[in-house]
Parts: structure tokens; sequence; C-alpha cells
């Protein structure tokens, strides 16, 4: 029922937007997502409503600047993050058929609203928006490297491995904390003395 409901619904508005733009609706052999494209742009719009109910957004550009392909994808989750006013938010899971025809009207004005270049193709466009999200990677990923890191510091330390206490801190060594380098240097001296003692190291 959701997924009939979704279909409906990103016909009559998503297939409205695709028109002003000249993207056609294109065939796609998964459920729960529809496509609509042109000679440079594809914009997709899917609904995961088996699992997560989480609908989104993707903009394609089959044309990158780039030979690697970076700023070929963009999704309507980090276009709103860098385009919307500060502290937006927009809805893009529900369970309940009533809402499905409402969440997707929304998502197919904010799209026509922070992502029309988009749609046009503009390079410098896409260009922004996929350093926004390269940026937000990287943060996430190094939010998610830290804290694993300083998990298993933890331990260690406790366990006065120093060895493994140098390899944990030297590998996130450009992002310490003042306490955590002076563990940095307080492991290294430990090192140093058992060497110089001839003792076994940890």
């Amino acid at each position: 029922m959701l997924e009939k409901l979704f279909d409906k619904a990103v016909k009559r508005y998503f297939g409205a937007l695709a028109a002003q733009y000249h993207l056609e609706e294109s065939s796609s052999e998964v459920r729960g997502i529809a496509k609509f494209e042109n000679e440079n742009i594809v914009l997709q719009v899917s609904f995961d409503s088996r699992r997560s109910y989480e609908m989104s957004v993707l903009i394609y550009n089959k044309k990158p600047s780039s030979k690697h392909s970076w700023d070929s994808c963009l999704n309507l989750y980090s276009i709103m993050k860098l385009r919307a006013p500060r502290g937006y938010k927009y809805e893009i899971q529900t369970s309940n058929p009533e809402f499905v025809d409402e969440a997707i009207k929304n998502l197919s004005q904010y799209t026509e609203t922070y992502a029309s270049d988009l749609l046009r193709g503009d390079i410098a466009g896409f260009q922004e928006v996929a350093a926004f999200q390269k940026k937000q990677s990287y943060e996430y990923n190094l939010k998610r490297d830290l804290c694993y890191a300083r998990t298993r510091l933890q331990k260690t330390w406790k366990d006065k491995n120093y060895t493994n206490i140098v390899k944990i801190l030297t590998s996130i060594e450009n992002h310490l904390m003042p306490s955590e380098r002076k563990k940095l240097e307080y492991a290294k001296k430990m090192i140093s003395q058992t060497y110089a003692s001839g003792s076994v190291i940890k």
C-alpha cells in the first residue's frame, strides 16, 4: 500500500517538477525508486517502505567535472544542510499512509527551492555541494575514528600497555587533547626506560 501511494505521489509532484527541467521518467527495476532524467541529469526519489521508512532524493550529474566523479552524486539532505536556514529540518521518514502524499509534496518543494540549479546541470552548484558533502564525510569519519581510538586508549592505559598507547595516540596525534599528549609523552618515556633497563615491553 505504501509503495503505491509513493508511486502516485511521486508522479504527481516530482513528475511536474521534472517536466520543468526537461527530465523524463525512466524505468526502474527496483521497487520504491523513481527516476527522471535527461542527457545530463538524473533525479532519483526513493522510499524504503519495508524497513527504515526513509524517503530520500538524489541528484546525479552524468557528466561530472572530475574523472574521479567526486561531484557526480548529491543528496537532498546535504543540499539542505548547506543551503537551507540554520536549524531547518524536514521529515524524510513515515510509515503512516496518510502522510506519504504530504511528505513527497514537501520533498519536491524542497528540491525545487534548494536544488533548482542542480536540476539545470549547473557545474558550480554540483562542485559547491559536493565539497560540502566531502567535508561532512571527513568530519564524520574523523569523529568516529577519534571515538574508537579513545575507547581503546582507556583499556590500554589501564593495562599499562605503553607500546599500544603510543600506537593509538600517534594515529590521532594531530587531534590530541593536552591530557592525551601528556599520556603519549609519558608512554614514550616508559618505553625508553624499559629499553634502557633491558626489561620486556608490553
